[in-house]
């Protein structure tokens, strides 16, 4: 259907390939070529006065010529010099935009067509490649190209998913920021802080014996009080001679820090 908005011969050219494949006569395709038109180009139709077209040929003369606006002209192959990739168009956009661009040029070399694809890329991975290795026709040029745009596209789809998943583990595990210090700067701190010094200790008082001490452990072993005193590790030989523990019934070591030994004697040094 015709609406007056694209190239009305190509809308003739459409209509007489249908109609010769219904071998239809010049008198049916007049009567015929309204039920293709709508919109503005029905309405021209219908302003027609009647018995005024005589022939196939003459409406689509006058067809042609009311809509003539609309035409598409066809472009020199000079034009197609004129297109470049855009710096944010990715390579497939631009192929799809060159390829409608090179369909407007009716007679074009197909070595200025891979010249001019050529010079359009932005100087990337692909236009080295080519550079490196020029395609011997337009179907290889293509051909590398489409492989070109699968890769573009895969390795774009690649960085979307790792910033996606680079987004969900910083949602997950915040940063830390400069007001926030982190556990372990927390630790850090702690470990080289000093711990504070205790406080003294109270001196130790004890209550005052009221007998010798001998008695008050001749006491205690006799009532089963406490344990007995662990065995001398002294050897005998180097034992002070002179005293006598009845506690053990042998001699003990020579007390240390000049103290007297707290053990009971029977008989004094001497």
């Amino acid at each position: 259907m015709y609406d007056a908005s694209t190239d009305p011969e190509d809308h003739l050219s459409v209509f007489l390939t249908h109609m010769r494949l219904q071998t239809a006569a010049d008198e049916v395709r007049c009567k015929t070529f309204p039920m293709f038109l709508k919109g503005k180009a029905r309405l021209w139709f219908q302003g027609l006065k009647p018995g005024s077209i005589r022939s196939f040929s003459e409406l689509a003369r006058q067809f042609a010529a009311q809509f003539v606006s609309s035409k598409v002209y066809a472009r020199n192959a000079t034009h197609l010099m004129s297109i470049r990739q855009r710096p944010d168009e990715s390579l497939r956009n631009f192929m799809t935009r060159f390829n409608a661009e090179s369909l407007q040029v009716r007679e074009k070399d197909e070595k200025v067509v891979m010249a001019a694809f050529t010079n359009g890329l932005r100087v990337e991975e692909l236009f080295y490649d080519l550079a490196k290795k020029p395609p011997v026709n337009l179907e290889e040029l293509l051909r590398r190209a489409h492989e070109a745009a699968n890769a573009e596209e895969a390795g774009r789809l690649k960085k979307e998913s790792d910033r996606e998943l680079e987004d969900r583990k910083g949602r997950t595990n915040p940063p830390e920021g400069k007001d926030v210090p982190s556990k372990k700067n927390v630790f850090d701190r702690l470990s080289k802080e000093k711990a504070p010094a205790l406080p003294p200790l109270p001196e130790k008082t004890y209550t005052p014996l009221t007998r010798p001490r001998a008695q008050i452990l001749a006491v205690m072993e006799a009532e089963g009080l406490g344990d007995r005193p662990p065995k001398m590790g002294t050897p005998r030989n180097k034992r002070n001679q002179d005293r006598y523990c009845e506690s053990r019934s042998e001699l003990p070591s020579t007390p240390t820090l000049g103290e007297p030994f707290i053990g009971s004697r029977t008989c004094p040094p001497g």
